[in-house]
């Protein structure tokens, strides 16, 4: 991927990184909604810094966190990102991953999410009620 965005970079620009990584992650880019791709045209800039590693996780601040994290891929997410999520997984101490269906862009009402949700906020009551 790093090196399809230099080319696209040299021949149309920073403005191109948005439309060339949806593309390639989600297999569409017209399809998408304008607001969601003027969002990814405006930020070539940083979406190109994060996929040639531009910006770096303190895993030690991570390992800090103590809330219930969700890290959710999907079946047909780019390896790449499926491995940037595992990572964060591993580095935080209460979270879990889940596996939707799909590609990338997942419904963020989806069964995983949903169950996820349900059972923080029955945690979360029960702590609540034994004060």
């Amino acid at each position: 991927l790093e090196a399809t965005l230099d080319e696209v970079v040299a021949e149309r620009g920073v403005d191109a990184v948005g439309e060339a990584v949806l593309s390639e992650v989600f297999g569409a880019w017209e399809e998408l909604p304008e607001a969601y791709r003027t969002v990814f045209t405006e930020n070539g800039t940083a979406l190109l810094a994060e996929i040639r590693g531009g910006e770096r996780t303190d895993n030690a601040l991570l390992s800090e966190l103590e809330v219930p994290t969700l890290v959710v891929t999907a079946d047909d997410s780019y390896e790449p990102l499926r491995q940037g999520a595992e990572a964060l997984q591993r580095a935080l101490p209460s979270a879990r991953s889940a596996r939707a269906e799909g590609g990338h862009a997942i419904d963020p009402a989806g069964p995983e999410v949903v169950a996820f949700i349900a059972e923080v906020l029955e945690a979360r009551a029960g702590v609540d009620s034994a004060r």
